[in-house]
């Protein structure tokens, strides 16, 4: 087994998604429980566990989160615009 090619896979995907550490604070800082905040947002707790992980949601739940948790959504995903896609007008 090659150890550089497995050691630069581990560096990339370690790099892909960080745990977002802000929408945490918000869920812990609200005193909701995860399985409350996904039952109201109308997502699988396994999803909202996965935006905890550093997957970004789409818009709609970005701006339910925001809402629900008292927090400006460009505070819980920062790069959330940068990667939206460009919509054709």
């Amino acid at each position: 087994m090659d150890r550089t090619a497995t050691k630069t896979v581990c560096v990339i995907g370690s790099t892909q998604h960080m745990r977002n550490l802000a929408l945490d604070a918000a869920i812990r800082a609200s005193g909701y429980r995860k399985a409350f905040v996904a039952e109201r947002l109308g997502v699988h707790p396994g999803t909202l566990t996965r935006w905890l992980a550093g997957d970004i949601p789409p818009r709609w739940h970005r701006d339910g989160l925001a809402d629900l948790l008292g927090v400006p959504a460009s505070e819980l995903f920062p790069l959330s615009d940068a990667e939206e896609p460009a919509h054709a007008a």
